[in-house]
């Protein structure tokens, strides 16, 4: 999921397929745009900086070692379904609605 983290909207939009990635248990390699950069270093591979050569690095780490790329994949299914869950979110909202409605 590589955008231009220099780019018009780096700032402001996350790619919506970097979460669908994650939460099908995939590792996934992106750059720093939106809020990707607040994910923990175990769950997604920022690609930083932005040039070619990274990228390759990190691609052929990913082909080389199985135990990294399934380590990826793991925590980062892990993660999606303790913070972005049906189950979780409700149990935030919920929280929220009780607080301040």
């Amino acid at each position: 999921a590589l955008q231009n983290p220099k780019g018009r909207y780096a700032t402001t939009k996350t790619p919506s397929k970097v979460y669908e990635y994650l939460s099908s248990g995939k590792a996934v390699v992106a750059t720093d745009v939106g809020d990707l950069s607040e994910l923990p270093d175990n769950v997604i591979v920022i690609c930083n900086p932005y040039v070619p050569e990274k990228l390759s690095e990190i691609v052929s780490e990913l082909i080389q070692n199985d135990e990294v790329k399934r380590s990826f994949a793991k925590k980062s299914e892990e993660y999606a379904t303790s913070h972005f869950s049906y189950k979780s979110v409700g149990s935030r909202i919920k929280e929220f609605i009780t607080i301040y409605c």
